[in-house]
């Protein structure tokens, strides 16, 4: 077979796809190359250097690459909850639970590296598990 260009949803690359985190949870995350995180990556750190200066603290860093994540690599949650109640998703509420909880961290930035959920062929998670009900 030749190579595909066509391989990728290039679309999903910076609006996301879904996959499925902890029983019927899901998260939309995008790609780690889209342009739209590189922007919001640049202008986080311009923020912080115009509020900081040049050297953050670790917390201040932290902080950072969690709220450009929330910005422009986490999109959106689905049934995700906060103090027992399910909540819409927000940049603000992202970046505090992205800061948090290091798992969902981990968990982001590992879905945003897997070329492999962008191929056409794979399905988005939240969309296989309607179709299973």
């Amino acid at each position: 077979m030749a190579f595909r260009i066509d391989r990728y949803e290039s679309e999903k690359f910076t609006a996301g796809k879904w996959v499925g985190i902890e029983e019927n949870s899901h998260l939309k995350v995008a790609y780690k190359g889209n342009h739209e995180y590189l922007d919001h990556l640049m202008a986080v750190e311009k923020k912080y250097q115009r509020k900081y200066g040049n050297v953050l603290t670790a917390d201040q860093s932290l902080t950072l690459h969690c709220e450009a994540i929330a910005l422009g690599l986490l999109k959106d949650w689905d049934n995700v909850g906060v103090n027992g109640e399910t909540t819409a998703y927000t940049p603000e509420l992202g970046t505090l639970a992205l800061k948090q909880n290091p798992m969902l961290m981990e968990f982001v930035l590992a879905q945003a590296n897997n070329l492999g959920r962008f191929d056409r062929d794979t399905p988005d998670s939240k969309s296989a598990a309607a179709e299973q009900e």
